[in-house]
């Protein structure tokens, strides 16, 4: 789309904040996008609509079809010793099945209908566009020092209020943040994807096990050995046949015990801990690609 990164405009003025503004497209051209979700609605109602006379059409051919089959079938062939009974029967799927599939099977309207709001949808954000929104996003969550739950509800001082996010969504800027090998952000929002989760009612938006996947890794990058571990189980206990979580527990346990026995002998070494932890991350074989 034109609008290379989409993303959220600080209002200063509104939000009482310092003079500071995460500026990425002006206001007007974000609102372009609210007014071509808007054209499309109308029109895909519109296509909807055409597409309920198409398939009622139809329905009316099967009703058609299947009255005239069950009553010449009671009795085939006194139905078909009239002549004129035959001939009925060949011009109805000579020319009239032509026109049926001409007019209701082979309609070219979804394809006109993606011509006429291609010039709507053009303007609807892309991949990269997200990316720059959560970006956004989190410059201003450190900018400011506002609590994720806080941000995840939808309360920002000043400005109109949101709907809250979902679990998924929470994981959504975890998952961005990881990518980025954003540890801290990835703590902060997949912890919070993982309280939303809890309350959220079935179906869930996201899956508790991959939260906690990513979660054990974020906060194992983060040096907290002994927290990846107790969620590597929780993780478990959900997955018992998860391959690379039966591998980090095992893995962990071992770390553990030498990280002790360094600091009961009162000869930790620094050293040799960031080293586990390194051994620990590729263990983890996490990447971008396969999670």
């Amino acid at each position: 789309m034109a609008l290379r990164t989409f993303c959220l405009l600080l209002v200063v003025a509104e939000c009482g904040l310092p003079v500071r503004a995460e500026k990425f497209t002006a206001l007007a051209n974000v609102e372009l996008i609210l007014h071509a979700e808007n054209t499309v609605s109308q029109r895909l109602r519109q296509y909807i609509q055409e597409e309920e006379s198409r398939l009622q059409k139809l329905l009316d051919v099967a009703d058609d079809f299947e009255s005239h089959s069950s009553e010449a079938l009671a009795d085939p062939d006194k139905h078909l010793s009239n002549p004129l009974n035959s001939f009925l029967l060949v011009k109805r799927f000579s020319s009239s099945w032509d026109r049926i599939k001409e007019e209701l099977l082979l309609s070219d309207a979804p394809e006109r209908f993606m011509s006429d709001v291609s010039d709507k949808t053009d303007l609807f954000p892309d991949k990269e566009d997200l990316d720059g929104a959560i970006a956004a996003l989190m410059r201003l969550q450190d900018t400011y020092a506002l609590p994720t739950s806080k941000i995840a509800d939808g309360e920002l001082q000043g400005v109109h209020e949101s709907r809250g996010l979902n679990a998924g969504e929470c994981f959504d800027l975890g998952q961005y943040a990881y990518t980025q090998e954003d540890y801290y952000h990835t703590v902060l929002w997949m912890q919070e994807a993982l309280n939303r989760w809890e309350k959220e009612d079935n179906p869930k938006s996201v899956d508790k096990a991959t939260i906690l996947d990513y979660l054990a890794f974020a906060v194992s990058m983060q040096g907290n050995t002994k927290a990846a571990y107790n969620l590597t189980l929780e993780l478990l206990q959900l997955q018992p046949n998860h391959v690379r979580a039966q591998r980090n527990a095992r893995y962990t346990q071992c770390s553990q015990r030498i990280m002790t026995t360094h600091v009961q002998g009162q000869c930790f070494l620094n050293s040799e801990a960031i080293l586990i932890l390194k051994q620990y991350a590729l263990v983890c074989n996490f990447s971008s690609s396969n999670m």
